[in-house]
């Protein structure tokens, strides 16, 4: 039995705001909350769940049961324990089970209405898969043993996925067929089939929901969970049930419990759910609580209220599991902290992590976020594009009338924009009176956000943005512009540019070169000029290939077919790390790689992409607290973050690059060097730490090279897009559809400077 430490409670949320800014009278401070707001604290149980997708577990009452798969190397043989986990107290006991069959593995777990096990046990012999169900009583006794195999009638190759009972003792198992779909089959309390649905894909979880039975499943008609009502009497399933104001993005989950017996989890927040008026009611966001989500499967409510949940976390070396349990408080009993707001247009996975980590370590100050656009909060009916123009637009408003956030976070905003209007303090004071070295740092990415000699916004870490061709092609040429790019493509009328349409080249020639169409400070565009116009031209001679992105059409060009036949000339290329984008890179170029860097006046035309990126708003009062923030975000402790090797951006500080390449090129003592195969399309790329050594110098030089931001600005961008198909489809001259982006935009700018 594993050794399973004393429990420890990590109060999470001790949150937040000035002591002055809460009295007795219960005044609420900027933020809206007061003393009588109700709090969860995040208590995180010890518990050892090893590492592991845990297949067989049940919740029942205050007590959570999961199977723990041990192989025994000396034994030759694997061992199955039954764990009890206490919910409340995080106490874990071992269940001694009765000896199953030598080759029976437990692939499912629940518990009927007297309390008893029921357990089913998988086995594979020559003459196919084999179906156990064993009753046991609470201390691990055999009461029977049923072979089910063939009374489900189920395949050979098929496989039983899950297993689940309802109140009345009833059996129903979620069955993978070998042809990719999945059938649901129940067995009544007497031994005789009940019933058997279909279901083209696969099945996630079942809910007993009063007397019905619902399914959750990926939705056929788009992307998200969905709940449909099971029917084993007519074998079929109801519609979806949608419930109102409630997306089905972001790991959405069911579960019994609640108010209204029904509690759905998602990627940001923990809800209660109204089936029959199809309603939702928010009970807390999971950051508040300082959770990062990232799979919730198993989750519920205890008998004292608190409600538990099982959080899977996926990482290099496998899966692990954090039990935790929220227990409700209120503001007015937490010790207070300087409260400071967080804004973005939508939080990305590294920030809302740092965000947690930082809360969870500081005594004096508390990071509270307001997010202008969150995806999991739209549904299939929502119009994103206008939703996303509402949530820039309030931004935006926010910030120039004196309401914005304390921090602001950078990303998918117009920086140039934000600048030009006084919105961003001058950071330079306070990094220079902390104990920051700017030297330790890329100087590139330290000037990224910088001005006339002031340091406006500080990335946490960023991707490149490049062209790259073959060597061979591109020699003699070091950088170029617009009108040398176009030359050049012109000199090789055999071959397309780049696997793209006129859309995609259109944008990215844009976005690599967006100061010289829009000046913030002055206000000034020029979307008329000769060369935006050539710019369009060129971008028309690709035209509309939807074919080339179409995987179902069988002429379709490959990736690597298409560059190494020279069909395209070069590839627009992310680059995030040394083990698997440079690899992937030098293979797709047959080893002779060329970072051309996108067309621009000056400098290499390679860009950055923050993957992260933050600033101070001018008139916050918490300034102090706001870059205590961004000091964390410059540490150590962030910078050199686990799973260095397979971080997904470059970091910015000099040592934690170093470390990244160390991991990238080092094996581990006891593991093997190739690291499986990475690759898209028509390719794919064997991944090896010790080849990855091949590539440092050229990865430190491309680092190095990097300067600049592609600029972004959605709201322009859908402009030019609009008004270019006009030109694109023949209806338009080049020339007629630039005044009209000439003159769009600058109404744009003249309202937003």
């Amino acid at each position: 039995m594993r050794n399973f430490k004393q429990k420890f409670i990590t109060l999470t949320l001790a949150v937040i705001l000035l002591s002055g800014l809460m009295t007795a009278c219960g005044r609420k401070d900027d933020s809206g909350i007061g003393p009588d707001t109700i709090a969860f604290l995040a208590a995180y149980q010890d518990v050892d769940f090893g590492t592991g997708y845990i297949q067989s577990a049940v919740a029942h009452g205050d007590y959570f049961y999961y199977f723990s798969y041990e192989w025994l190397a000396e034994e030759m043989r694997g061992e199955n324990k039954l764990m009890k986990v206490a919910l409340a107290e995080g106490t874990v006991s071992e269940v001694t089970l009765f000896p199953i069959g030598e080759n029976e593995h437990i692939s499912g777990i629940t518990m009927n209405a007297q309390g008893n096990f029921i357990l089913l046990a998988s086995a594979w012999s020559e003459n196919g898969n084999t179906f156990i169900i064993y009753e046991a009583s609470p201390d691990g006794r055999k009461i029977s043993e049923t072979d089910i195999g063939e009374k489900l009638n189920i395949d050979q190759g098929a496989w039983i996925q899950q297993m689940f009972s309802d109140p009345d003792g009833n059996l129903y198992f979620i069955v993978s067929t070998n042809t990719g779909g999945t059938n649901l089959l129940s067995l009544g309390n007497d031994g005789a089939i009940k019933g058997r649905v279909e279901y083209d894909g696969w099945i996630q979880n079942l809910l007993f929901y009063e007397n019905d039975i619902y399914l959750t499943a990926w939705g056929e008609s788009s992307s998200g969970m969905v709940l449909r009502q099971v029917d084993f009497t007519t074998g079929s399933l109801g519609p979806e049930v949608k419930f109102e104001g409630l997306a089905r993005w972001g790991n959405m989950n069911f579960a019994n419990g609640g108010e209204t017996g029904l509690l759905i989890s998602d990627g940001t927040s923990l809800f209660t759910g109204d089936m029959e008026n199809g309603t939702v009611t928010k009970l807390l966001d999971w950051i508040d609580s300082d959770i990062l989500i990232n799979n919730v499967r198993f989750f519920g409510q205890l008998t004292n209220g608190s409600f538990w949940l099982l959080n899977e976390i996926y990482g290099q070396d496998g899966t692990t599991s954090e039990l935790i349990v929220l227990e409700q408080t209120t503001y007015g009993e937490l010790p207070p902290r300087q409260f400071i707001t967080y804004g973005a247009l939508n939080l990305s996975h590294d920030i809302r992590m740092a965000i947690i980590n930082f809360n969870k370590a500081n005594d004096k100050y508390r990071i509270t976020i307001k997010e202008y656009l969150n995806f999991n909060d739209l549904t299939d009916d929502d119009d994103w594009q206008a939703a996303w123009e509402a949530a820039i637009l309030q931004f935006n408003t926010d910030l120039t009338s004196g309401r914005g956030p304390d921090i602001i976070d950078l990303s998918n905003v117009n920086f140039s924009l934000l600048a030009s209007k006084g919105v961003l303090y001058d950071l330079t004071s306070l990094i220079d009176k902390s104990d920051i070295d700017r030297g330790d740092y890329l100087e590139n990415a330290i000037n990224a956000y910088s001005q006339n000699g002031k340091i406006y916004g500080m990335m946490t870490g960023f991707m490149i943005n490049t062209l790259v061709g073959h060597a061979s092609r591109l020699e003699g040429i070091e950088r170029w512009d617009i009108n040398e790019m176009i030359e050049w493509a012109e000199k090789h009328p055999e071959s397309q540019l780049m696997n793209a349409n006129a859309v995609m080249v259109l944008s990215t020639l844009i976005s690599s070169n967006f100061d010289k169409f829009v000046d913030w400070n002055t206000g000034k565009c020029d979307f008329t000029g000769d060369e935006f116009i050539r710019i369009m031209e060129f971008a028309a001679t690709f035209g509309d290939d939807s074919d080339a992105w179409d995987w179902s059409n069988p002429d379709r060009i490959g990736t690597y077919e298409g560059i190494s036949t020279g069909k395209y000339l070069l590839r627009d290329e992310y680059i995030y790390d040394l083990l698997f984008t440079m690899s992937m890179i030098n293979s797709l170029f047959d080893g002779e790689p060329k970072f051309i860097g996108y067309p621009t006046d000056s400098g290499s035309g390679i860009l950055m992409s923050p993957s992260g990126a933050v600033a101070i708003n001018n008139r916050s009062k918490h300034k102090d607290g706001a870059y205590a923030f961004i000091y964390y975000l410059m540490s150590d402790t962030f910078q050199n973050a686990e799973n260095m090797g397979q971080r997904y951006s470059i970091p910015i500080k000099k040592s934690a690059v170093d470390e990244m390449i160390r991991v990238a090129t080092t094996v581990p003592p006891g593991q093997e060097d190739h690291m499986g195969t990475s690759g898209y399309d028509d390719f794919s790329v064997d991944i090896s730490r010790e080849r990855s050594k091949e590539f440092v110098d050229q990865f430190r030089d491309i680092i190095n090279r990097a300067e600049g931001l592609r600029i972004y600005d959605n709201l322009i961008y859908n402009i030019i897009d609009e008004e270019s198909k006009s030109f694109f489809s023949g209806q338009k001259s080049a020339r007629e559809a630039a005044e009209i982006i000439q003159n769009r935009i600058q109404v744009y700018v003249n309202e937003n400077r």
